[in-house]
């Protein structure tokens, strides 16, 4: 899974590369979404899901869905992410 995200980031073209966001939703990072995961110590992960509306406003629903767990995506607004204004970010 290493070697699949790095050959995205490693694009030499910066419009063909993938996205920070992206890259944060590769399944190389699923650990990290996976509740039960835990730090060294025994401690829950901190806080790694609370991106700003602008920042999600720059993906599509698909990759909002891979890269905030279920239990986070509650928190987002209802209609951040329908058809709708998916359509409207592609003009």
């Amino acid at each position: 899974l290493l070697c699949d995200l790095l050959s995205h980031m490693l694009v030499y073209k910066p419009e063909e590369r993938i996205t920070p966001l992206n890259a944060c939703a590769h399944p190389f990072f699923d650990e990290l979404r996976d509740e039960e995961t835990r730090l060294p110590n025994g401690e829950p992960l901190p806080m790694l899901f609370d991106f700003s509306v602008e920042e999600l406003g720059t993906i599509d629903v698909d990759t909002f869905k891979k890269l905030i767990p279920l239990e986070y995506q509650k928190t987002y607004p209802d209609d951040m992410f329908t058809e709708s204004s998916e359509n409207n970010d592609e003009e």
